[in-house]
């Protein structure tokens, strides 16, 4: 995910600086705001939505299973290969020994 970028034309407020800011320029008559990146829980949790929304345009819904897995990534509790460790393992076919 890209930092939020804001920008405001010198007749609004030129040079504003807005608080938080990491990192401002001018060009051009334009004043260019660079904002600090989201937490990594935001990030978590819009890259978890982006991905059933993705799933779900495609006309699909993943299992509890999956879903579970899912939330457990957007709460930060377990990284997206942990995940697919644990789903991997409960699709796998079991063979008696």
């Amino acid at each position: 995910m890209l930092p939020v970028v804001s920008v405001t034309h010198d007749h609004e407020e030129p040079g504003r600086e807005r608080p938080g800011a990491s990192c401002s320029g001018s060009l051009l008559g334009v004043h260019v705001t660079r904002e600090p990146a989201p937490p990594a829980a935001v990030r978590c949790r819009d890259a978890v939505d982006e991905a059933l929304g993705s799933v779900r345009a495609e006309g699909l819904e993943p299992s509890s299973t999956g879903l579970s897995l899912c939330e457990a990534i957007a709460r930060g509790e377990l990284d997206p290969e942990q995940a697919v460790a644990r789903l991997t393992a409960h699709y796998r076919p079991h063979r008696p020994a």
